[in-house]
């Protein structure tokens, strides 16, 4: 059996399209130091309903975590009965229920390194650039 048997290959996802995807489970990694700014990584498991893919969304414990929960909770019905709620209890809810979130892909490059992102938020149009008067001349 060849180690290609059952891998589908999937075009890139865009950043002008909002996707459609469903939590299905997460993982969690405890940080090996000790650190009170980071306790470790979750890395969350999403299914895209336009292609049935599942993508992987790595976040720190506990600031991207903290943005995550935040996001995912502006999108569901009701979210004022939820204010407040334990994050462990939240991600459950969403898997349990199935809740079908908005998500958006950003690129971000730093050192010449191009890294791929998640947002459950509609990204900010980029400013369109202004051409100088000299230009014109």
């Amino acid at each position: 059996m060849s180690l290609l048997s059952g891998r589908k290959a999937y075009v890139a996802l865009r950043t002008d399209k909002v996707y459609k995807a469903v939590m299905q489970g997460y993982t969690e990694t405890p940080s090996t130091e000790p650190n009170e700014k980071l306790l470790g990584f979750i890395s969350f498991k999403f299914l895209l309903e336009d292609d049935g893919r599942i993508i992987t969304d790595t976040r720190s414990a506990p600031q991207g975590t903290d943005i995550l929960a935040r996001q995912l909770l502006e999108q569901m019905d009701n979210p004022e009965a939820l204010n407040g709620i334990d994050q462990e209890e939240l991600f459950k809810i969403c898997i349990k229920n199935q809740t079908v979130f908005d998500m958006w892909v950003t690129h971000r490059t730093v050192d010449g390194q191009t890294y791929t992102n998640y947002t459950f938020r509609e990204p900010a149009p980029e400013p369109v650039p202004q051409a100088d008067e000299e230009d014109f001349e």
